[in-house]
């Protein structure tokens, strides 16, 4: 049985009249006197209680909910859920509805045993509220990732739960079979766990266990506030350690920008995790990752001296300045000069329409959380890059000892990067990684082919995973 409570937070009048409502129903059920008495004080303070925090919460903060989670109301506690699909139900300033499901409900829809590091997920569309004063946690911020694939015409569920991993909370989602193999997919700079969307999709329907995290300092994943904690050593100990909370030992790694980065450092660093590579876009640059001895320069010198001061991770070296530019009150309009421009810009904003591989609700929900989070977070992994570069000397001349297969778009700003295209096609790229398979150019593809030519991305991947 549930009570379903609606208020509006300018209606006093309607609080006062529920009261009296519930008083003298309470009333007339006792016939002593003093049993009534005792009852209604008590009913009284209680809802009193309740409506002053409620309100309170609403005032404060008009799109999350105030829910109260007694320990003995299970593993979910109380519910908040909205009557509509729309995140916009549920970020409304005016109505909230609050649901108090019983003790057999709540047993009901608890999650099976799992790890003690590992918070299982919500039902499906439904928004958990695990407490007030954690922004990672917020009500706000698992709306936006309480979704299925369901809700983008795609017909697959995704899961989404909060994993403990290196000392820190992240957020995953996952899609497909628990016992089938798990593919890893690792995101960019700036986006999320939704850029794999499309093929986490297409390899779930093949059996394939896909996860894939909002890295450090991204989306519902928590965001350490100093600089220094976004090394490759902090990155790739935080996959290694959600693969451990996962209980998973080997994976097939999927990387893209940073995200591949982030692949390149692992399979040096901890190859024993890695079953086989498939890295797109960013190629291995050990001029980049790693310092190979006296006469390197650091990468923000590279950087500087091939395209200038102005270049975009030259300006993110200094702490304030490229969040003034970035800032997440402008999150649409950097969102759109990333996805749909060349590194944030000008004027991708002002486009006619949006690309054909792109939809309103994908725009929005990246928006909406960089609007929450701002860009600090994966802006820091480019202020690590020199400090990256001096502590992963002990591998100056290691290479990357695991199966790969490389992806590029023809008209990726990498593709295009002085000595790149040699590299790749050249003998370079294979001295380094020597158990390369193959190097495939995308045509008509841009930076975020994965979205862009989701299909053949997608093939691409697994025809190259089914081999092991």
């Amino acid at each position: 049985m549930a009570i379903l409570l609606q208020a509006s937070s300018s209606s006093s009048p309607f609080v006062s009249k529920i009261c009296q409502d519930l008083l003298a129903s309470i009333n007339s059920r006792f016939k002593s006197p003093t049993h009534s008495t005792y009852h209604s004080f008590f009913f009284f303070f209680f809802f009193f209680f309740f409506f002053f925090f409620f309100f309170f919460a609403s005032s404060t903060n008009p799109s999350s909910s105030l829910v109260i989670m007694p320990p003995n109301l299970g593993a979910w506690g109380i519910q908040a859920t909205a009557t509509t699909r729309s995140s916009s139900a549920i970020a409304s300033p005016h109505i909230a509805y609050v649901a108090f499901w019983s003790q057999q409900r709540v047993a009901n829809t608890a999650p099976r045993p799992r790890r003690a590091s590992v918070h299982a997920s919500p039902p499906s569309n439904t928004v958990v509220v695990l407490g007030r004063g954690t922004r990672r946690r917020s009500a706000s911020a698992l709306a936006a990732t309480s979704i299925t694939m369901e809700d983008h015409g795609q017909g697959l569920p995704i899961r989404h739960r909060m994993v403990e991993a290196n000392g820190i909370s992240m957020h995953v989602a996952e899609a497909g079979p628990e016992a089938g193999k798990v593919v890893l997919f690792l995101h960019g700079f700036a986006e999320l766990w939704y850029s794999w969307r499309h093929q986490m999709r297409h390899l779930a329907a093949l059996g394939y266990r896909c996860v894939a995290p909002d890295l450090r300092g991204y989306g519902d994943t928590d965001a350490p506030t100093d600089v220094e904690c976004y090394t490759a050593f902090h990155l790739v100990g935080d996959v290694v350690g959600l693969l451990d909370a996962l209980g998973v030992h080997k994976v097939y790694v999927v990387g893209h920008d940073w995200g591949a980065l982030i692949a390149w450092y692992m399979c040096l660093f901890r190859p024993d995790r890695v079953t086989a590579l498939v890295n797109t876009s960013v190629a291995f640059m050990r001029h980049v990752l790693i310092c190979t001895g006296g006469a390197a320069i650091k990468p923000t010198q590279h950087f500087n001296r091939a395209y200038g001061p102005n270049y975009y991770i030259c300006r993110f070296q200094e702490p304030g300045l490229a969040e003034k530019t970035l800032s997440a009150a402008h999150a649409r309009q950097h969102v759109l000069g990333n996805l749909c421009g060349n590194r944030f810009t000008e004027g991708s904003e002002k486009l006619a329409e949006l690309p054909s591989w792109l939809t309103e609700n994908d725009i929005d929900y990246f928006v909406m959380a960089f609007h929450k989070t701002g860009f600090t977070g994966g802006i820091n992994y480019y202020r690590n890059l020199d400090r990256n570069w001096e502590l992963a000397a002990p591998w100056a001349d290691a290479k990357v000892l695991v199966p790969t297969k490389f992806i590029v778009g023809d008209e990726d700003f990498m593709y295009h990067s002085p000595g790149i295209q040699e590299y790749v096609h050249g003998c370079g790229f294979k001295e380094d990684v020597p158990l390369l398979e193959e190097v495939v150019v995308v045509k008509g593809a841009g930076h975020f082919l994965q979205q862009q030519k989701a299909q053949e991305v997608s093939d691409h991947i697994y025809r190259f995973i089914a081999k092991f």
